[in-house]
């Protein structure tokens, strides 16, 4: 009776090492790259998650305006159908979108916060986007 009750704690000791072992609990240890921020920008972009295209930003350059879609919609342009040209990390041409934005150059520069890279500063065309 005694040894089957130490083999019952062994055995769930062991299986909630093994299910923390497996979990990230603390989010990614993985540091956001400049190609990874550049994504997922993009990708929310296409998407119409105006209102979480903040989260992209470095919090040193953070406005509470940008929080709204509405900061957004008035820098972009509203409207979906958004398609992009990848040139470089730092540079996107808009192939699809808005129509007054076809054909224009999305400028990003970076800056680290911890391991991850956030935008310093959105251009499009050279006119800033983010911050104003």
């Amino acid at each position: 009776m005694k040894m089957s009750y130490v083999r019952l704690v062994v055995g769930i000791s062991l299986l909630t090492v093994i299910a923390l072992a497996s979990c990230d609990l603390f989010g990614s240890d993985e540091p956001v790259s400049r190609s990874e921020r550049r994504d997922t920008f993009l990708s929310q972009l296409k998407a119409g998650q105006y209102d979480r295209l903040n989260g992209n930003m470095h919090p040193d350059v953070r406005e509470a305006a940008m929080n709204t879609a509405n900061y957004w919609t008035e820098e972009l342009g509203a409207g979906g159908g958004w398609e992009f040209q990848v040139i470089s990390t730092t540079q996107v041409e808009i192939t699809a979108g808005p129509v007054a934005s076809v054909g224009q150059t999305f400028n990003f520069t970076y800056g680290l916060r911890g391991d991850d890279y956030y935008f310093t500063k959105i251009s499009r065309n050279g006119d800033d986007i983010a911050p104003r």
